[in-house]
């Protein structure tokens, strides 16, 4: 039985050389090690995205129009690169195994396909099946001429149309134009993702050591860590869980938010500017806040790094907080137990309760 057609997110992350590398190795621990990698994708898509079927060595998903922010879905994509790439690399560098499976991992990638259209929800002998045009399309993107013209064996490709709808920035990203039959001309901007992990790896951390810190607070809450991350780093979240302020983004340097980027709050008669000096989705965040009291008190510069931790399969978050001051005083490890201890708790109680609600957590 069919349902009315919906509108939104359809994502592919695929395996790329697992067809030559099973052909090439041991079937039992091949097939091993493709189940291992899809659960890993599996895992980290699956808070923001529906898992429609597993094709083979790729995975098949969607999410509705509310899903996630534009920037949110490169930093998923991204984010779970980075953990398929260390994984592979960590299989490889810790297996004792002398068999061609283990040997020949260097030889897998991933890449993603992102499309925004409508499709379809069709209900057969109690599975599901997603079907439309565009379901259509995003299959026949797998098959370009991405790698051809720019050798990258890893990259997402985001149609014009998930652009748009997710308003995705696409400077710096490799255009091309794909035509197929019967779906005509298809324009493409892809992004290096092998580029964009060694240029994570190259970054220095920034973070805030339990030694430096002046506090600390541990939280856990009711939800994925990439649900927490959201709320954590979109500004416009931030003001549901935050009464009183009014966050919104300032400076983008590069259109999105990364190392470097500002964001600018108002509160009364207080402003708070922060500067971001480390970004790793899912894992952590560091930055540097800058505190305009008012007249009757002094400026406040801190560091703040807020680390993320999957607990319970990644159903559950603990979080982390540790901040300094810049600026040491004596008075600094009172102003931060004040900030964890009496100022956060009444956010932190707010968050509780949207995770607890399904309607809101996303």
């Amino acid at each position: 039985m069919a349902t009315a057609a919906a509108n939104g997110i359809l994502l592919i992350a695929d395996i790329s050389g697992y067809t030559s590398y099973v052909a090439s190795t041991e079937i039992e621990h091949s097939q091993q090690i493709l189940a291992e990698l899809l659960e890993l994708l599996i895992r980290h898509t699956r808070p923001r995205l529906t898992l429609s079927k597993l094709e083979g060595d790729a995975i098949f998903c969607y999410g509705g129009p509310e899903t996630m922010r534009g920037e949110a879905v490169l930093e998923m994509v991204e984010a779970t690169y980075a953990a398929f790439r260390t994984r592979v690399e960590s299989i490889q560098r810790h297996t004792t195994c002398e068999c061609e499976a283990c040997r020949a991992l260097p030889r897998l990638d991933l890449k993603f396909f992102i499309h925004h259209g409508q499709f379809i929800k069709q209900q057969v002998a109690g599975n599901h099946e997603l079907l439309g045009s565009d379901v259509n399309l995003i299959h026949r993107l797998t098959k370009n001429h991405v790698s051809e013209a720019t050798g990258w064996q890893a990259y997402a490709l985001f149609t014009e149309a998930a652009c748009r709808a997710l308003a995705l920035p696409t400077d710096g990203l490799h255009v091309s134009r794909e035509a197929y039959e019967h779906l005509g001309e298809i324009e493409t901007h892809s992004l290096n993702l092998r580029a964009r992990y060694e240029e994570m790896l190259a970054t220095r951390q920034v973070v805030v050591t339990p030694a430096e810190a002046h506090g600390q607070k541990v939280v856990e809450f009711a939800a994925p860590p990439q649900v927490v991350w959201e709320w954590f780093a979109d500004p416009h979240k931030r003001n549901l869980w935050q009464p009183g302020n009014i966050w919104s983004a300032a400076n983008r340097p590069t259109g999105r938010t990364a190392i470097g980027a500002t964001n600018h709050c108002a509160h009364g008669d207080k402003v708070s500017e922060e500067v971001i000096r480390d970004w790793r989705p899912y894992d952590y965040y560091t930055v540097d806040m800058h505190v305009h009291p008012g007249e009757i008190s002094h400026p406040i510069d801190n560091r703040e790094t807020i680390i993320l931790e999957p607990l319970d399969d990644g159903q559950r978050t603990r979080a982390t907080f540790r901040c300094r001051t810049l600026v040491p005083r004596f008075y600094s490890p009172l102003i931060a137990w004040m900030y964890y201890n009496v100022i956060m708790p009444k956010g932190f109680r707010l968050l509780h309760q949207y995770f607890a609600s399904p309607e809101t957590s996303a």
